[in-house]
């Protein structure tokens, strides 16, 4: 693993633990790539963009977030 950035954290923790993982993995397998040694967010989103999932991607995972715990 690598270090992640406190604010890149917090949205990989809104993603759902069925998946996390593999975004992970994935996240920090393009960040290496990158020539970067620690996930910030605008790394996080930028591969989300590339991968044709905007920042809208991230606010659904945290609005389902919100209804379940409200």
């Amino acid at each position: 693993t690598m270090p992640w950035a406190e604010d890149a954290m917090k949205t990989l923790m809104g993603i759902p633990p069925g998946v996390r993982k593999m975004v992970t993995e994935q996240t920090e397998d393009w960040v290496r790539a990158k020539g970067h040694d620690v996930v910030t967010l605008e790394l996080f989103q930028g591969l989300a963009e590339e991968q044709g999932m905007g920042a809208d991607f991230f606010d659904r995972f945290r609005d389902e977030r919100r209804k379940k715990s409200g």
